[in-house]
């Protein structure tokens, strides 16, 4: 006979999902004890940007000794004991990180879908269209204009094809022609998309609400340009420049060099 009555599912936090994700990836970790389907949905989410936080560090000795719990002490360890040793070994990670840089961030640079320095222009076609292409403006850039005409989006790319820079403006950039406002709109862009923390900031947004979302800049070349760069993105730079007029969040640009 089937079970009858409501049944308790597991909802698993965003760390907790960032940490499995991190730890299944690191030598020796192998099965965690977690359904592999939803593992490598949590990996796609990840890739995707729709998984974001702050990507944790892995003790490596932690990751060995959860490998030798999952094949010796298997038979006798539960499954639920042993994700709360897994959610132990995160926090002995998170200790062992050193405090953030003022002015810094730790999530990936993105946007509309797209990951900067991850996704390539085929994705920007599938995600948004092909927009108002420049191929001949650096390495190739396609301008998006938002349904309502609120916003301008442009998207740049390397010449891999991986996208390196994304820049929102407010209204439709004063560049484009009339023919090209007219190929830039895109439905698919979402003027009410955010960024930042919890994706709380959007264009217009205020210098105290930057402030309260990000902290203090890690430069400020002038009161109206503000400066953040990423704490976790290797050795590559990434920056996150945000510049305003008349008090308001007027251009943001998200920006991750080729190496």
């Amino acid at each position: 006979m089937g079970m009858t009555g409501p049944q308790m599912v597991k909802r698993y936090g965003v760390e907790f999902k960032l940490a499995a994700v991190a730890m299944n990836e690191s030598p020796g970790a192998g099965h965690l004890c977690i359904h592999p389907f939803m593992l490598s949905r949590w990996r796609k989410q990840v890739r995707g940007g729709k998984l974001v936080g702050k990507t944790p560090d892995v003790d490596p000795d932690s990751v060995a000794e959860l490998a030798r719990l999952r094949d010796v002490e298997k038979p006798t360890m539960s499954r639920a004991l042993f994700l709360l040793l897994l959610a132990a070994a995160f926090a002995t990670a998170q200790a062992q990180e050193p405090p953030p840089k003022p002015g810094s961030f730790c999530w990936p640079l993105h946007y509309g879908g797209l990951v900067l320095g991850v996704s390539q222009d085929k994705h920007v076609l599938r995600l948004l269209g092909a927009g108002a292409h420049r191929p001949q403006e650096g390495d190739g850039s396609r301008y998006f204009v938002d349904a309502r005409r609120t916003m301008t989006l442009k998207v740049s790319t390397a010449t891999d094809g991986f996208v390196v820079e994304i820049l929102l403006e407010q209204g439709v950039n004063a560049g484009l022609s009339r023919s090209e406002q007219a190929r830039a709109v895109s439905r698919m862009l979402d003027p009410g998309e955010g960024f930042g923390n919890w994706h709380a900031l959007r264009l217009g947004a205020s210098r105290a609400e930057v402030q309260a979302n990000l902290g203090d800049p890690a430069e400020a070349p002038s009161p109206d340009r503000w400066v953040f760069n990423a704490a976790c993105s290797g050795d590559l730079p990434q920056s996150l420049t945000l510049q305003f007029q008349d008090g308001k969040l007027h251009r943001v640009l998200f920006s991750a060099p080729p190496g």
